[in-house]
């Protein structure tokens, strides 16, 4: 054998080797793609799965979610329309013609005063509670009450204050106690409604 043909041996020997090495190579790569597609469609079919078994309690979630927001909105409205409807009504108080603002003011005035010698505090710009009806209360109701310097910010009604004892009969004071009697009377009738 010549040198030639020894060559051209050691070459197809190295070309079947590398054909063969080459062939098991694309075999294995081929495998492995196959398994990998395998893998990717069992793992495509177990999300659809999960997604599918998972979808009505997400819708659950999200109706809760939304039926939670609608509450919390129909909550601030009602409280709304509730603030609406006392500030209101402190507007009416504040509207009362002189009659009836005495005649509420005397009511309260005689339920307040316990003693009967307290100061009667009322916003400085106060027009119907003047010394002149607080001694006419005191005739009526035998009281030694007195009307006193007040730099107090009442819209309306009074305060009557002995030693450190305060009797807040200030509109907004008597809605605010009202409404937090009634608040929970209200809400349930919002509720109903």
């Amino acid at each position: 054998m010549s040198l030639a043909h020894i060559t051209a041996k050691i070459e197809a020997d190295a070309r079947q080797e590398a054909d063969e090495i080459l062939a098991k190579s694309r075999s294995q790569a081929d495998a492995i793609r196959n398994k990998c597609r395998e893998e990717l469609e069992q793992l495509d079919k177990a999300t659809t799965e999960r997604i599918a078994a998972e979808r009505p309690e997400v819708f659950r979630r999200r109706e809760i979610v939304a039926n939670l927001d609608v509450q919390k909105e129909l909550l601030i409205t009602r409280r709304r329309v509730l603030d609406e409807a006392f500030e209101r009504a402190l507007e009416k108080l504040n509207e009362l013609d002189e009659e009836r603002y005495l005649a509420l003011c005397e009511n309260l005035l005689s339920e307040a005063s316990s003693i009967g010698d307290e100061i009667v505090i009322v916003n400085p710009a106060e027009q119907y509670i003047t010394e002149s009806w607080i001694e006419e209360f005191n005739r009526k109701y035998k009281k030694d009450l007195v009307l006193g310097e007040g730099r107090e910010s009442l819209t309306g009604g009074f305060m009557l204050i002995r030693d450190r004892i305060r009797v807040n009969c200030a509109w907004e004071m008597l809605l605010k106690v009202f409404r937090e009697d009634r608040e929970i009377d209200v809400a349930k009738r919002f509720h109903e409604a």
